[in-house]
């Protein structure tokens, strides 16, 4: 879910109405996958809305040579993202057609989101399950593919930065694919 954008304005408003579009979703099995924001620079530099919800995979931003992206947001573990992608100088289409170069966790989010898709295809075994199970990261019960999601990330992501700017770290297309094995947090993390 990218409700902003790259190079839009984006508002962070709480929304019941999306917050209900993500908790049937998750609850029909889907896996919502959320910009972090881009507030890391300001005083007020927490997860926004909706990635801020347990029920999504929030991700933060990181620059080219795999750093923390001082303009992403962040937060306190576990209030923080689950995970990091590229945010800077990333290539893409544009909606009227050509290329763009993006820069935010707008453009970050959608390299998860295939990465999870990828893994989907690849991997089914990993993803069958249903009904709800105990989250890795918030400790309660949440969309058993929500808490699928984060174990693979918690399970196959490169630890870069810290935890409460990066989350798991750097998203592995690659290991993402392998066949799964639990996550086992051992809270040891990289200094930035």
């Amino acid at each position: 879910l990218n409700p902003f954008g790259i190079g839009s304005t984006a508002t962070t408003q709480y929304s019941s109405m999306l917050r209900d579009a993500i908790v049937a979703f998750t609850g029909a099995g889907g896996v919502v996958v959320c910009a972090a924001g881009n507030s890391g620079e300001q005083i007020d530099h927490m997860v926004e809305f909706p990635a801020i919800l347990p029920d999504t995979i929030a991700v933060g931003a990181l620059d080219r040579i795999d750093k923390w992206a001082p303009f992403s947001s962040w937060g306190t573990w576990p209030i923080s993202p689950d995970c990091a992608a590229p945010g800077v100088e990333v290539g893409s289409t544009f909606l009227s057609g050509g290329y763009v170069i993006g820069f935010g966790t707008s453009a970050a989010a959608p390299l998860v989101a295939g990465c999870l898709a990828l893994s989907m295809l690849a991997s089914p075994a990993n993803w069958a399950v249903s009904g709800s199970s105990l989250d890795v990261k918030y400790d309660m019960q949440l969309p058993s593919m929500t808490v699928r999601a984060r174990e693979m990330l918690c399970s196959t992501s490169r630890v870069v930065g810290g935890r409460d700017y990066t989350g798991y770290g750097l998203v592995d297309a690659v290991r993402l694919t392998e066949p799964f094995q639990r996550c086992q947090p051992t809270g040891a993390v990289a200094s930035l």
